[in-house]
């Protein structure tokens, strides 16, 4: 499932040689300031815009802050249409693959997996990420949805063979 999505998360934690978790908001920053994007922050803002290079975003609790960023660098760096001028179908595709993103960016594979298999609660799994418990259970059906396409088979097997 999103598994586009999952290979873009994959470039960016390798990219930024990332291997730490939750992902400091330092990293994110630096992410968001190589694109050549200033971030404004302001207080009581329910959505996220991008416009001529500037990320206006909520004033959240780290958290949201960080899922809320990585997100927005789905849209900006994935989806180049703007917004206002897509259908309902293309929004929802969009907001879902960005959502995918940064859950696959923020809650890398194999790491999360080796967290639940190891017996991570929800609330464990969502300190060691930095991120909600809502956002956790949703990695979780992410994770279900690789085993039920054998991601994991496929890249057991790819590593056994060689």
């Amino acid at each position: 499932m999103f598994f586009r999505m999952l290979q873009r998360a994959n470039f960016l934690l390798t990219e930024y040689q990332i291997f730490d978790f939750p992902i400091q908001l330092d990293t994110i920053d630096q992410i968001i300031k190589d694109l050549n994007i200033k971030i404004i922050i302001k207080n009581n803002l329910k959505s996220s815009m991008y416009l001529d290079g500037e990320l206006t975003i909520g004033d959240y609790v780290s958290q949201q802050y960080r899922e809320n960023l990585i997100h927005e660098v789905c849209h900006i760096t994935q989806h180049a249409a703007n917004a206002f001028n897509n259908d309902n179908t293309t929004i929802a595709k969009n907001e879902a693959q960005a959502n995918a993103f940064a859950a696959y960016f923020l809650m890398p594979v194999f790491i999360f997996e080796s967290d639940l298999s190891q017996g991570c609660n929800d609330f464990e799994l969502s300190e060691n990420f930095g991120v909600n418990i809502e956002f956790v259970r949703y990695r979780k059906t992410l994770t279900e949805s690789l085993i039920h396409i054998g991601y994991f088979d496929e890249i057991y097997n790819t590593k056994v063979m060689k």
